[in-house]
Protein backbone atom coordinates (compact mmCIF):
# COMPACT_ATOMS: atom_id res chain seq x y z
CA UNK A 1 0.00 0.00 0.00
CA UNK A 2 1.23 3.45 -0.68
CA UNK A 3 0.33 5.39 1.91
CA UNK A 4 2.15 8.76 0.52
CA UNK A 5 -1.05 9.32 -1.73
CA UNK A 6 -4.10 8.73 0.94
CA UNK A 7 -2.15 11.62 2.86
CA UNK A 8 -3.33 15.02 3.09
CA UNK A 9 -0.91 17.46 2.34
CA UNK A 10 -0.84 21.08 0.75
CA UNK A 11 1.50 23.99 -0.82
CA UNK A 12 1.74 27.46 0.48
CA UNK A 13 0.65 30.76 -1.86
CA UNK A 14 1.22 33.94 -0.68
CA UNK A 15 -2.44 35.82 -0.42
CA UNK A 16 -3.59 38.98 -2.78
CA UNK A 17 -1.96 42.14 -2.12
CA UNK A 18 -3.49 45.58 -2.07
CA UNK A 19 -2.06 48.98 -2.75
CA UNK A 20 -2.03 51.44 -0.14
CA UNK A 21 -0.29 54.04 -1.79
CA UNK A 22 -1.37 54.36 -5.95
CA UNK A 23 0.37 56.89 -8.07
CA UNK A 24 -1.34 59.68 -10.46
CA UNK A 25 -4.64 59.52 -8.44
CA UNK A 26 -6.54 63.07 -8.65
CA UNK A 27 -7.55 64.06 -4.54
CA UNK A 28 -10.98 62.82 -4.73
CA UNK A 29 -9.81 59.44 -5.71
CA UNK A 30 -6.63 59.66 -3.09
CA UNK A 31 -8.86 61.00 -0.48
CA UNK A 32 -11.32 57.80 -1.04
CA UNK A 33 -7.97 55.17 -0.81
CA UNK A 34 -7.24 57.05 2.31
CA UNK A 35 -9.99 56.05 4.00
CA UNK A 36 -10.14 52.62 2.45
CA UNK A 37 -6.69 51.85 4.39
CA UNK A 38 -8.36 53.08 7.46
CA UNK A 39 -11.21 50.28 6.67
CA UNK A 40 -9.16 47.71 5.60
CA UNK A 41 -6.64 48.18 8.68
CA UNK A 42 -9.83 47.48 10.77
CA UNK A 43 -11.06 44.73 8.83
CA UNK A 44 -14.25 46.53 7.94
CA UNK A 45 -14.52 44.35 3.97
CA UNK A 46 -17.79 46.04 3.22
CA UNK A 47 -16.74 49.75 3.97
CA UNK A 48 -13.26 49.23 2.72
CA UNK A 49 -15.35 47.66 -1.05
CA UNK A 50 -17.21 50.73 -0.70
CA UNK A 51 -14.32 53.13 -0.80
CA UNK A 52 -12.21 51.46 -3.48
CA UNK A 53 -15.55 52.05 -5.80
CA UNK A 54 -15.50 55.48 -4.82
CA UNK A 55 -12.00 55.85 -5.61
CA UNK A 56 -12.61 53.65 -8.84
CA UNK A 57 -15.52 56.13 -9.84
CA UNK A 58 -12.65 59.11 -9.57
CA UNK A 59 -10.12 57.50 -11.45
CA UNK A 60 -11.55 55.17 -13.66
CA UNK A 61 -8.35 53.99 -15.51
CA UNK A 62 -6.45 53.46 -12.14
CA UNK A 63 -5.18 49.56 -12.95
CA UNK A 64 -4.18 49.79 -8.91
CA UNK A 65 -7.22 50.14 -7.94
CA UNK A 66 -9.45 47.89 -10.11
CA UNK A 67 -6.82 45.59 -9.02
CA UNK A 68 -7.57 45.81 -5.27
CA UNK A 69 -11.15 45.97 -5.54
CA UNK A 70 -10.93 42.96 -7.56
CA UNK A 71 -8.67 40.82 -5.37
CA UNK A 72 -11.36 42.23 -2.43
CA UNK A 73 -14.13 40.69 -4.13
CA UNK A 74 -12.19 37.64 -4.69
CA UNK A 75 -11.37 37.18 -1.57
CA UNK A 76 -14.62 37.53 -0.36
CA UNK A 77 -16.17 34.58 -2.85
CA UNK A 78 -16.99 37.15 -5.09
CA UNK A 79 -15.75 35.56 -8.08
CA UNK A 80 -17.95 36.20 -11.36
CA UNK A 81 -17.41 40.32 -10.45
CA UNK A 82 -14.02 39.90 -9.30
CA UNK A 83 -11.91 38.31 -11.54
CA UNK A 84 -13.83 40.06 -13.87
CA UNK A 85 -12.03 43.65 -12.37
CA UNK A 86 -9.14 41.89 -12.04
CA UNK A 87 -8.90 41.40 -15.67
CA UNK A 88 -10.05 44.95 -16.41
CA UNK A 89 -7.16 46.31 -14.36
CA UNK A 90 -4.31 44.07 -16.83
CA UNK A 91 -5.92 45.59 -19.64
CA UNK A 92 -5.72 49.41 -18.45
CA UNK A 93 -2.59 48.99 -17.25
CA UNK A 94 -0.10 46.76 -18.60
CA UNK A 95 2.54 47.90 -16.04
CA UNK A 96 0.45 47.34 -13.09
CA UNK A 97 2.48 43.81 -11.09
CA UNK A 98 -0.11 43.79 -8.47
CA UNK A 99 -2.29 43.12 -10.53
CA UNK A 100 -1.07 40.36 -12.99
CA UNK A 101 0.09 39.14 -9.44
CA UNK A 102 -3.43 39.47 -8.11
CA UNK A 103 -4.87 37.55 -11.32
CA UNK A 104 -2.44 34.60 -11.34
CA UNK A 105 -2.93 34.17 -7.47
CA UNK A 106 -6.94 33.81 -8.52
CA UNK A 107 -6.10 31.34 -11.02
CA UNK A 108 -3.92 28.73 -9.13
CA UNK A 109 -6.63 29.04 -6.14
CA UNK A 110 -9.10 28.05 -8.74
CA UNK A 111 -6.73 25.30 -9.56
CA UNK A 112 -6.07 27.06 -13.08
CA UNK A 113 -2.44 26.37 -13.63
CA UNK A 114 -1.15 27.20 -16.96
CA UNK A 115 -3.24 30.14 -17.23
CA UNK A 116 -1.99 31.32 -13.05
CA UNK A 117 1.54 30.59 -14.90
CA UNK A 118 1.26 32.89 -17.98
CA UNK A 119 0.19 36.01 -15.46
CA UNK A 120 2.75 35.00 -12.98
CA UNK A 121 5.42 35.30 -15.70
CA UNK A 122 3.92 38.72 -16.12
CA UNK A 123 4.13 39.64 -12.73
CA UNK A 124 7.89 38.38 -12.60
CA UNK A 125 8.88 40.79 -15.63
CA UNK A 126 7.88 44.09 -14.13
CA UNK A 127 9.02 42.77 -10.54
CA UNK A 128 11.29 40.75 -10.90
CA UNK A 129 12.29 40.21 -6.81
CA UNK A 130 8.85 39.50 -5.71
CA UNK A 131 8.97 36.57 -3.47
CA UNK A 132 5.57 36.37 -3.25
CA UNK A 133 5.36 36.01 -7.25
CA UNK A 134 7.98 33.98 -7.31
CA UNK A 135 6.32 31.80 -4.77
CA UNK A 136 3.15 31.45 -6.60
CA UNK A 137 4.88 30.93 -9.62
CA UNK A 138 6.39 27.86 -8.40
CA UNK A 139 3.40 26.23 -7.21
CA UNK A 140 1.73 26.84 -10.60
CA UNK A 141 4.80 24.86 -11.84
CA UNK A 142 4.31 22.39 -9.15
CA UNK A 143 1.14 21.29 -10.00
CA UNK A 144 2.02 21.18 -13.48
CA UNK A 145 4.49 18.69 -12.47
CA UNK A 146 7.24 21.03 -13.59
CA UNK A 147 9.13 19.94 -10.42
CA UNK A 148 12.70 21.03 -11.73
CA UNK A 149 11.30 24.55 -12.69
CA UNK A 150 9.41 24.95 -9.78
CA UNK A 151 12.02 23.82 -7.54
CA UNK A 152 14.63 27.01 -9.22
CA UNK A 153 11.81 29.23 -8.50
CA UNK A 154 11.66 28.70 -4.74
CA UNK A 155 15.23 28.46 -4.42
CA UNK A 156 15.10 32.56 -5.87
CA UNK A 157 12.74 33.16 -3.46
CA UNK A 158 14.80 32.09 -0.78
CA UNK A 159 18.02 33.95 -2.25
CA UNK A 160 16.32 37.08 -1.91
CA UNK A 161 14.51 36.30 1.37
CA UNK A 162 16.33 33.66 3.43
CA UNK A 163 13.62 33.21 6.42
CA UNK A 164 10.72 32.69 3.42
CA UNK A 165 9.15 30.05 5.44
CA UNK A 166 6.71 29.30 2.44
CA UNK A 167 9.59 28.80 0.38
CA UNK A 168 11.14 25.94 1.98
CA UNK A 169 7.30 24.18 2.63
CA UNK A 170 6.99 24.26 -1.14
CA UNK A 171 10.90 22.81 -1.69
CA UNK A 172 9.31 20.24 1.38
CA UNK A 173 6.32 19.20 -1.18
CA UNK A 174 8.19 18.83 -3.97
CA UNK A 175 10.51 16.34 -1.94
CA UNK A 176 8.13 14.64 -0.95
CA UNK A 177 6.45 14.68 -4.12
CA UNK A 178 8.96 12.93 -5.63
CA UNK A 179 9.61 10.70 -2.72
CA UNK A 180 12.70 12.01 -0.99
CA UNK A 181 11.68 11.61 2.57
CA UNK A 182 14.30 12.46 4.62
CA UNK A 183 15.09 15.94 2.53
CA UNK A 184 11.25 16.80 2.68
CA UNK A 185 11.51 16.55 6.80
CA UNK A 186 14.37 18.71 6.57
CA UNK A 187 12.66 21.22 4.63
CA UNK A 188 9.40 21.23 6.56
CA UNK A 189 11.69 21.85 10.17
CA UNK A 190 13.56 25.00 8.03
CA UNK A 191 10.00 26.29 7.00
CA UNK A 192 9.23 25.72 11.00
CA UNK A 193 12.01 27.00 12.39
CA UNK A 194 11.66 30.25 10.35
CA UNK A 195 7.59 30.10 11.49
CA UNK A 196 6.68 28.68 14.53
CA UNK A 197 3.16 29.30 13.70
CA UNK A 198 3.27 27.63 10.39
CA UNK A 199 0.35 25.08 10.91
CA UNK A 200 0.45 23.70 7.36
CA UNK A 201 4.19 22.93 7.97
CA UNK A 202 3.50 20.90 10.80
CA UNK A 203 1.07 18.89 9.11
CA UNK A 204 3.11 18.10 6.25
CA UNK A 205 5.82 16.98 8.36
CA UNK A 206 3.66 14.52 10.24
CA UNK A 207 3.39 13.33 6.55
CA UNK A 208 6.41 12.92 5.93
CA UNK A 209 7.80 11.31 9.16
CA UNK A 210 4.98 8.77 9.42
CA UNK A 211 6.38 7.49 6.35
CA UNK A 212 9.69 7.74 7.50
CA UNK A 213 8.48 5.50 9.87
CA UNK A 214 8.13 7.79 12.98
CA UNK A 215 4.66 7.37 13.59
CA UNK A 216 4.66 8.90 17.05
CA UNK A 217 6.78 12.04 16.46
CA UNK A 218 4.29 12.50 13.00
CA UNK A 219 0.97 11.86 15.58
CA UNK A 220 2.71 15.29 17.60
CA UNK A 221 3.33 17.16 14.39
CA UNK A 222 -0.52 16.50 13.57
CA UNK A 223 -1.76 17.47 16.95
CA UNK A 224 0.47 20.66 17.09
CA UNK A 225 -0.74 21.82 13.43
CA UNK A 226 -4.94 21.36 14.44
CA UNK A 227 -3.76 23.29 17.88
CA UNK A 228 -2.79 26.25 16.12
CA UNK A 229 -5.60 25.67 13.46
CA UNK A 230 -8.60 24.08 15.19
CA UNK A 231 -10.64 24.72 11.51
CA UNK A 232 -7.68 23.43 9.74
CA UNK A 233 -9.13 19.59 8.62
CA UNK A 234 -6.08 17.84 6.89
CA UNK A 235 -4.42 16.96 10.21
CA UNK A 236 -7.41 15.54 11.43
CA UNK A 237 -7.84 13.43 8.80
CA UNK A 238 -4.07 12.62 8.94
CA UNK A 239 -4.29 11.37 12.20
CA UNK A 240 -7.05 9.06 11.13
CA UNK A 241 -5.08 7.78 8.78
CA UNK A 242 -2.40 7.33 10.87
CA UNK A 243 -4.16 5.12 13.00
CA UNK A 244 -6.47 3.08 10.39
CA UNK A 245 -2.77 2.61 8.67
CA UNK A 246 -1.26 1.09 12.33
CA UNK A 247 -4.63 -1.01 12.82
CA UNK A 248 -4.88 -2.64 9.51
CA UNK A 249 -1.42 -2.09 7.11
CA UNK A 250 2.07 -3.10 7.58
CA UNK A 251 4.03 -0.19 7.80
CA UNK A 252 7.83 -0.63 7.21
Amino acid sequence: MDNKKFLMTSTLSTPFIFYTAVPGLNASAQAALDEANVAFQAQDVKKTAELYKKAIENSPTSGHLASNLGALLCAQGLFNEGVKLLHKAVDIDKKCAGAFYNLGTFLINNNLYEQAQQQLDRALELDGESVGTLNNLGISLFHQHKFEEALKVFEKAITLSEDFDFAYHNIGAIQFEQGAIPEAISSFEKAISFNEKNFTSYNSLGCALFLHNQSDKALSMFKKSWTLNPSYRMPIYNVGYLVLAQQLLPIA
